[in-house]
């Protein structure tokens, strides 16, 4: 069975790992399952807690955003579904509450903690 791991940076674009266990001790794979478009240094990406369809990405630049993908259950591509500022530069961090309706982000630089809707 392949685990799907979801990788963000520094560049514009979140990558989509399929990793494989080796059987009975055997060595396992990773391989580059998909790629895609993220907007400006998606450096911290986060699943919303209560549907891990919905992707979150930090945009770690001076418009301070995040965006929402939905992920497709196959190919692991992204279709992004929205976007909400952070009220700052820089989102470093961000935290979706446990509501899944709601996100938390730290700004760099000036200092701002937002609580913004999602929907």
């Amino acid at each position: 069975m392949a685990l799907t791991i979801l990788v963000g940076g520094y560049t514009s674009m979140i990558t989509a790992l399929a990793f494989t266990s080796g059987l009975s001790g055997g060595s396992g794979s990773l391989s580059i399952l998909s790629q895609s478009n993220a907007g400006t240094n998606p450096s911290w990406i986060a699943l919303n807690p209560t549907n891990s369809s919905i992707l979150y990405a930090g945009q770690e630049n001076y418009n301070g955003q995040i965006l929402s993908f939905v992920v497709d259950p196959t190919t692991a591509k992204l279709t992004q579904v929205g976007s909400v500022g952070t009220g700052g530069q820089n989102p470093a961090f961000f935290l979706p509450l446990f509501t899944g309706t709601e996100i938390i982000a730290a700004n760099v630089g000036f200092f701002i903690l937002r609580a913004s809707s999602l929907y």
